[in-house]
């Protein structure tokens, strides 16, 4: 017999006796031209016609993967079961993540963790896992019996929309919080500034995008400190200082500019503070992550200023909003093999810890009390207390 006829005559029993094929102990897609001999058949449950339909419709609804089979029989079920198993694998790392940040969110915004955000997170979480402990007919009667309280567009926003989130989170708030400290009613208007942010985050991603929000929201307090400082500046008796290379009108240090503007080397987009590398490093290790708090409330009380010289937070800056506004920078990061310790830390403000982000050529040196950006012409002396690393 040809071997393509011999092929056909196989395929042909296979159908009608329910069975699919396996080469190695995974499934195998066989045709007539391509059947190896070492193919195993192995007798396949079907699931009801009405499973097989709903299943794809959940499919289609949270995964929205093309090109899947409408017939059902042996084979096209282990096609279905590998290609949903495969495409959900892909997203289990980053929705894991997802629910792990958005949990810590609502607990450094103060809210409770029951809201839509987070409970569509935590339904894409159980899906995919759901598709990952099946296959074959049971994973298409487990995809069937999926029911959820929240809406499968938020199911699949949360999914496939993962990566945008993730991007803007723990939420940079500092600029935010600052205008909070002002007098009314530059204070009112970071108010609703605030409530925007904290109702944009409890809905879920379909119904609003986080990321542009809290982008609108920073830009909007940002106007706000602006505002405040053209009015602290119209009602300022004496004269300014002159500002002097590398140094801000209110001590804080900005690069020199070369060439018409500054050059400045990317390293990494800026995403406020170590915070998120902190908790890429730790997730869920609760004891780690305060162990990581503790020794930054630390430093903060220690200092009460940036380490760095001339390196000062703005002088209409209140005195009960500093600590919370100094940000503790790892000198060599944690992604990198840095360790969490005092002896890794330095205190900055919120400009320069963005400059050691952004410049390849920042060095910090604690042992000699020295900080340098050699492209931007900045050479710092450092001030080191003696209780730095205990």
């Amino acid at each position: 017999i040809p071997p393509i006829l011999e092929n056909l005559i196989i395929l042909a029993c296979a159908a009608q006796l329910n069975c699919s094929f396996s080469l190695h102990g995974s499934p195998y897609q066989a045709s007539l031209k391509d059947l190896p001999g070492d193919c195993k058949l192995k007798t396949q449950e079907l699931p009801a016609q009405e499973e097989w339909d709903k299943a794809r419709t959940i499919q289609d609804a949270l995964l929205g993967l093309a090109g899947l089979p409408k017939l059902m029989t042996a084979q096209t079920l282990d096609h279905f079961s590998a290609k949903v198993r495969e495409e959900a694998a892909g997203y289990e790392r980053p929705v894991n993540q997802l629910v792990s940040l958005l949990a810590s969110e609502a607990g450094r915004q103060g809210i409770d963790e029951d809201f839509d955000r987070l409970n569509a997170a935590r339904e894409a979480q159980r899906f995919l896992a759901l598709v990952k402990s099946q296959q074959g007919c049971a994973l298409v009667k487990a995809l069937a019996a999926f029911a959820s309280d929240s809406p499968d567009e938020a199911i699949s926003t949360s999914i496939k929309g993962t990566e945008s989130v993730l991007h803007v989170l723990p939420i940079d708030r500092k600029t935010l919080d600052l205008t909070l400290g002002l007098e009314s009613p530059l204070k009112d208007e970071a108010q609703t500034l605030e409530a925007e942010l904290l109702a944009a985050l409890k809905w879920n991603e379909y119904v609003a995008a986080l990321a542009p929000v809290v982008e609108r929201i920073n830009s909007r307090a940002l106007a706000i400190l602006q505002r405040q400082i053209q009015g602290s500046k119209v009602a300022a008796t004496p004269g300014p200082e002159p500002v002097t290379s590398g140094q801000a009108a209110g001590g804080g240090i900005i690069p020199p500019a070369q060439g018409g503007g500054m050059a400045v080397a990317a390293k990494a987009s800026w995403a406020g503070s170590d915070e998120a590398e902190v908790l890429r490093k730790y997730g869920n290790d609760r004891a780690a992550l305060e162990r990581n708090r503790k020794i930054v409330r630390e430093l903060k009380s220690i200092y009460r200023t940036s380490q760095v010289a001339g390196d000062n937070l703005p002088t209409w800056v209140p005195e009960s909003l500093v600590e919370r506004i100094l940000e503790v920078h790892h000198i060599e990061s944690l992604g990198q093999g840095g360790v969490d310790e005092r002896s890794n830390m330095i205190v900055l403000t919120p400009t320069l810890h963005a400059l050691m982000h952004v410049c390849e050529d920042a060095r910090i040196d604690l042992k000699t009390g020295l900080l340098s950006i050699p492209s931007q012409g900045i050479e710092r002396k450092i001030a080191v207390h003696a209780d730095h690393n205990e």
